[in-house]
């Protein structure tokens, strides 16, 4: 990743930010149980800026203007299937037998089509003291968004509805076969293959165009020197990813694409209470957010909910919760943080096609999570943090959307830095004590213990 800054403190009567960025991310992995890719590769190449104006119009009254814009291209190369190879593991008679018709596909030909996406941001924000106690604050972003997927010749990517013993599983263009049995050691029987065998076919590709205007209003009010409230409003929209629209490996199995999703969006509001003091501060917050399409990650149980996935949108839901944030300065140099995040979920209306009720609970989101830290920073530069992070356990939630487990995990990152005249050097270790674990319904397990490092130069 590279990021080149350039600020203007005096330019058209305001500072003055341009920031350009280059990131490459690549991925290979192998995985070898199941349905799935023995060798998967992929590679995401991102560009983008911002041109940032804050302008002071006046005493009590400041505002925050510009555009952004980036580019993602995304490769993959996942052409070895090997099915055959892979289910040879298998080899009880009583756990599977799969038609040899799966086996024969051309190792050179892609099953996920290549793309990228763009958009273009226009946003202003501002913040107005209205008085010495009262503070407000608005925001308006207009983004543009585009995404192509770029037509190739693909093996047929059929869709996996849920079904039971005996039901047929159809896809489009792919034919059916049928369940034989119950489902043992995530490698459900089947009978041979009928109907149209999978094939290579020609994917004309497919385009996807989005504008969104996406508002926030805020206020707080300090009702002592130590004490304010707040409240927040705010709209969000997330664009469904290449992953969720054309699937993609796991670490154990495979999730399959998705492309009628529409975008992920909500309305969030928040009210809180916040505490300043001489060495300790305290935020305590209520929030509450209203979802309309929230994506959902289902999972096959007929397959092992863990080996086949699919996403999905929900039509109307809601998640709440509660979040803490402490912080001790200790001396001038040290402090402690640390934050609480309660938070659960529920659907307010129907899905019929994934059997799920008004009412249900949403098991994708972390029932608790904390953080708690150490912070070492002095006034030449240098810093430190040392930081543990633990999520709570997914598996006892009950009543829920979906069965799709999550052990709970601690994990521990370190991250300092340390400045040399104009240049500023910093190292990261993520997952310090190289921690198994994955994020929930992530797909993929968490990558072991990660170093990075960074250097910045400023001139």
């Amino acid at each position: 990743q590279f990021t080149i800054d350039y600020r203007d403190r005096d330019f058209l009567n305001s500072i003055f930010t341009a920031r350009l960025f280059y990131t490459s991310f690549d991925r290979n992995f192998t995985n070898t149980f199941g349905l799935s890719e023995e060798i998967a590769e992929s590679d995401l190449d991102s560009i983008g800026g911002t041109l940032l104006f804050d302008s002071q119009l006046s005493d009590n009254f400041n505002l925050l203007w510009g555009m952004d814009i980036y580019s993602e291209s995304y490769e993959n190369d996942d052409t070895d299937p090997n099915i055959e190879d892979t289910i040879a593991n298998l080899t009880d008679p009583n756990v599977v037998a799969l038609s040899p018709s799966l086996a024969r596909f051309d190792e050179n030909t892609d099953r996920r089509p290549d793309g990228e996406q763009r958009v273009i941001g226009l946003f202003a924000q501002s913040d107005w003291d209205v008085n010495e106690k009262v503070k407000l604050t608005g925001g308006l972003r207009l983004d543009f968004f585009r995404q192509e997927a770029f037509p190739t010749e693909l093996f047929q990517a059929c869709r996996v509805p849920s079904f039971g013993a005996g039901e047929p599983l159809v896809g489009p263009d792919c034919g059916s076969f049928v369940m034989a049995g119950p489902t043992v050691a995530f490698a459900p029987q089947f009978e041979p293959f009928s109907g149209q065998e999978p094939q290579v076919v020609d994917f004309e590709g497919n385009e996807r165009d989005d504008v969104q205007l996406i508002p926030n209003l805020g206020v707080n009010w300090a009702i002592s020197p130590q004490f304010a409230v707040y409240g927040t409003y705010s709209r969000g929209v997330q664009q469904p990813s290449f992953f969720d629209l054309y699937g993609g490996p796991q670490s154990f199995g495979t999730t399959i694409g998705n492309p009628d999703l529409k975008p992920q969006e909500s309305d969030s509001f928040d009210i809180g209470l916040r505490y300043r003091g001489d060495r300790v501060s305290v935020d305590m917050a209520y929030f509450r957010q209203y979802y309309d399409g929230q994506f959902l990650n289902v999972g096959e149980q007929e397959f092992g909910s863990s080996l086949i996935r699919f996403i999905e949108n929900l039509n109307t839901s809601v998640v709440q919760g509660i979040e803490t944030e402490v912080a001790w300065d200790m001396s001038q140099d040290w402090s402690l943080f640390g934050n609480f995040t309660w938070t659960n979920g529920f659907v307010t209306s129907d899905v019929p096609n994934l059997d799920i009720r008004d009412g249900d609970r949403i098991d994708q989101i972390v029932p608790f999570q904390i953080v708690f830290g150490v912070l070492y920073e002095n006034d030449r530069g240098t810093f430190g943090r040392l930081q543990l992070r633990s999520v709570s356990d997914l598996s006892d939630v009950t009543d829920s959307t979906d069965s799709l487990n999550t052990d709970s995990f601690a994990v521990v990152d370190f991250d300092f830095g340390i400045p040399v005249q104009n240049t500023i050097f910093t190292v990261g270790v993520n997952n310090l004590f190289n921690s198994l674990y994955r994020e929930p319904f992530s797909g993929f397990n968490a990558p072991g213990r990660t170093v990075t490092a960074g250097v910045t130069m400023n001139y």
